[in-house]
């Protein structure tokens, strides 16, 4: 390649280019954020896609192929968000009434801080306000669940509990810790190996409840779901995962068959 008639900094950036690009997108991905180099990449393969496409002359069929399945996640993220959107005011004190204890489902801390985030305290605050609407008398334990996230000292659940008893004043002898799950799926393994509880109620965020419901069935007799109170575009853009993590829950991790899930909501 002849590069005489560039300057040295453009002679240095293309053999960069060249020889070391891999190592080049590596350090600089790293040194803004850790988790971009796995979006560059998306990116590039995006883009290299679009370019075959176009060649091959079937980027008209791929667009309308993309535009069928985005249509699609969206469909089934609005009947997703729906499921815990739709819970009566009626049907949620029925809920509490019959629950032999309360789970509030784990939510990671931030990264940096190891605080809480909204959507976690929204959780806790929705369980406590239910456990208050019960009287004195007949409250119920609260238990929280959530293993240590981020390298965090503490467990997710543990900073949930200590939370609900200092801002909100729930006695600590009313609350039980989980600390040794971080999937959906452990949280409800992990509180059926600490409680006797038969009734349950689940409170997470409301494009989780389907999930919830599904997966704590699987480990309980009866599961009842409440919702927390988030944004219109969290809970938009969790209703999207969720499309993504009901079907990995089912053929991937195999955690939930089709005849469970059948069963479960057609009983409710």
């Amino acid at each position: 390649m002849n590069l005489s008639g560039y300057s040295i900094l453009e002679r240095m950036w293309v053999h960069m280019v060249a020889l070391h690009f891999s190592d080049v997108l590596t350090v600089a991905t790293e040194i803004f954020y850790p988790r971009i180099q796995f979006r560059v990449w998306m990116v590039l393969a995006t883009l290299l896609t679009v370019v075959w496409l176009r060649r091959q002359r079937l980027l008209r069929s791929a667009w309308r192929l993309c535009w069928a399945l985005a249509l699609m996640v969206v469909i089934c993220a609005v009947f997703i968000d729906h499921f815990g959107a739709s819970i009566t005011a009626n049907e949620l004190s029925r809920s509490v009434r019959s629950a032999e204890g309360i789970i509030v489902a784990g939510g990671r801390l931030h990264p940096n801080s190891c605080a809480l985030t909204n959507s976690f305290v929204n959780r806790i605050i929705t369980a406590v306000t239910l456990r208050r609407a019960l009287p004195r008398s007949e409250r119920v334990t609260l238990l929280f669940t959530g293993g240590h996230s981020h390298g965090c000292r503490l467990a997710d659940s543990e900073v949930a509990l200590e939370y609900a008893v200092v801002k909100l004043g729930v006695p600590r002898e009313a609350c039980r810790t989980e600390h040794n799950s971080t999937t959906t799926f452990e949280n409800a393994r992990s509180a059926r190996e600490l409680v006797p509880w038969n009734s349950v109620l689940v409170v997470s965020d409301t494009f989780h409840l389907l999930r919830c419901k599904l997966v704590f069935a699987t480990f309980f007799p009866s599961v009842s779901v409440a919702s927390s109170v988030d944004s219109f575009a969290f809970r938009s853009l969790g209703a999207v995962r969720e499309v993504l993590a009901l079907p990995y829950n089912i053929l991937w991790k195999r955690h939930l068959s089709l005849k469970h899930i059948r069963r479960t909501l057609f009983s409710c």
